[in-house]
């Protein structure tokens, strides 16, 4: 019922303009002719994607953020939604994850992980976009926003397009009738299943003429009955998110409070009990550091063993005390968890464990790191290598941040958010392939490096390697080197970029390029000697 303002006229509908939040019912469906506008939108993102989507990871997936950024910028538009300085923030998060698809041709691990940033950037800048975060900041519930905006909010709205359509449909004339032809079409699916059998019986020329539609129809739309059916839930997906925020339906539970209750349940776990498991387990670390004193001084100075091989002392010893460092961020998370507190605030206890445990690590990572270098400094640098590199350090500025927030009042959430968010984007833009290729290829010329692994270029970085080994077979003087750069290169199956538009990437379209005029400058030079002799 219409409630009349101070001055006598109507209000407005809640629906009517930018909505109304206050006082809305989370099971109503808000209904105006934009918001059905923008779910058919929202379908056209779902065809992009299905179409632009590739397990390589290329320029497809820039193509569909472009696409999901420009609608929800527009829905918000339309919408008269105030956007805060913080949620451009987040928007170049977003377009820096999604636009290294399409500029570097980097291992699938990464670009698989990147994916998903991509996807937990986006959800989360939406969030911030309509304010309905948890905590109504970057905190500690920033997980807890992520996970409830991939899942609850759109899954929560999936069917609101539909719903919206029939609502739409339901108010016009003429919109009454297609209920009336789509059931028609639905019954009519049947009765041609039992008589179309009998009349291509019937009739050799009705016979053929059913199978050449048969078979160009499906030449022609059996994409589509794959293709469709991936929009319309990716579209549904897409416009539930969108329109769930704007609207606050699903978006209110669970609250801030109501997760802290739920929180305090699990801190279940007596100080007595967390606080010995935690004790034994750094006795045991000082015991480690004890009894393996000379093999981290060795580790740290880049020493090989006694009697042992580079290979298996590094590359054990760096991968279990991997394991351990990053077993060790799970301790300290299920200590502080589960463990009971006292007036709400960390076991004084604990507290200095927690520090022992930090520093411990700490040690533990610094070791770890010099194994991997001295691995490194003998055999070169892979991907799997620089990756796991990078997530030691990473994982050493989370506990350095850890340690310090035991001595002072810092805004931990934020600070460690903050950190895998630069670190991540700095590893996708920093052109890992190319940085490996560079550097095994001085470590080679300098003569600190024995061998150059052209398979491994080959197989797991073609794009970055490309054009750096044309560079080094112009420059270097090593025949049995220029050989094997130059039949390496010449065979068909160095692939330095994927045939599909959506597989390819900036670098492997020039890395292509290089390759093509290599091959044809080598094709000449063989012909021109041919001739000659």
């Amino acid at each position: 019922m219409n409630q009349s303002n101070e001055k006598g006229g109507l209000m407005l509908s809640p629906t009517a303009g930018a909505p109304n939040f206050e006082g809305k019912k989370e099971e109503s469906l808000p209904f105006s002719w934009l918001d059905l506008g923008f779910a058919g939108l929202a379908f056209v993102c779902g065809w992009i994607f299905v179409k632009s989507f590739s397990v390589y990871f290329g320029v497809g997936i820039t193509i569909f953020s472009l696409s999901f950024c420009l609608f929800a910028l527009c829905y918000f538009r339309a919408k008269k939604l105030v956007l805060s300085k913080e949620s451009f923030l987040w928007l170049g998060v977003f377009l820096l994850s999604s636009l290294s698809f399409s500029a570097y041709s980097g291992g699938l691990l990464l670009k698989f992980f990147n994916f998903w940033f991509l996807l937990a950037s986006g959800v989360y800048w939406i969030a911030v976009c309509t304010k309905t975060r948890i905590g109504g900041r970057m905190d500690g519930w920033i997980v807890s926003d992520i996970l409830r905006q991939i899942f609850r909010v759109p899954f929560g709205n999936f069917g609101c397009g539909f719903r919206l359509a029939g609502i739409g449909l339901r108010r016009t004339q003429k919109g009454r009738g297609v209920f009336g032809i789509i059931g028609g079409i639905a019954i009519s699916i049947p009765v041609l299943g039992i008589i179309l059998p009998c009349l291509i019986s019937a009739d050799g020329t009705f016979e053929r003429m059913a199978q050449n539609l048969s078979a160009n129809l499906w030449r022609y739309l059996g994409d589509l009955f794959w293709n469709i059916p991936v929009a319309l839930v990716m579209g549904c997906w897409l416009f539930g998110l969108a329109y769930g925020n704007i609207y606050r339906r699903k978006t209110q539970e669970p609250s801030a409070q109501q997760l802290s209750l739920r929180a305090e349940k699990w801190r279940f776990l007596p100080v007595s009990v967390m606080g010995t498991m935690l004790a034994v387990v750094i006795f045991v670390y000082v015991m480690f550091f004890a009894a393996q004193a000379q093999s981290l001084a060795q580790a740290l100075w880049h020493d090989s063993p006694e009697g042992g091989s580079y290979s298996a002392y590094a590359r054990r010893g760096f991968f279990e005390l991997c394991f351990v460092s990053a077993f060790n961020l799970f301790l300290l998370i299920c200590s502080r968890g589960l463990s009971q507190r006292r007036d709400g605030k960390e076991h004084p206890f604990l507290k200095v464990l927690h520090i022992f445990l930090c520093a411990e690590t700490l040690l533990l990572i610094a070791s770890a790191l010099g194994k991997m270098a001295m691995y490194i400094s003998r055999f070169g640098l892979t991907q799997l290598r620089l990756y796991t590199s990078w997530f030691m350090v990473t994982l050493a500025i989370v506990f350095v941040v850890l340690l310090i927030c035991a001595f002072r009042r810092i805004q931990t959430a934020k600070i460690l958010s903050a950190t895998v968010i630069v670190s991540f984007l700095l590893l996708c833009w920093c052109n890992c392939d190319a940085w490996i290729v560079g550097y095994n290829i001085s470590r080679w010329e300098s003569g600190t490096l024995e061998t150059l692994d052209l398979e491994d270029m080959r197989v797991n970085m073609p794009a970055a390697a490309v054009p750096q080994l044309i560079s080094l077979w112009e420059r270097t003087e090593d025949p049995t080197m220029k050989d094997a750069i130059e039949k390496a290169l010449s065979t068909g199956d160095w692939s330095c970029g994927e045939q599909s538009f959506v597989d390819t990437s900036l670098q492997s379209f020039f890395s292509q390029r290089s390759l093509s005029s290599f091959r044809n400058h080598a094709q000449t030079e063989d012909t021109n000697a041919a001739l000659r002799s």
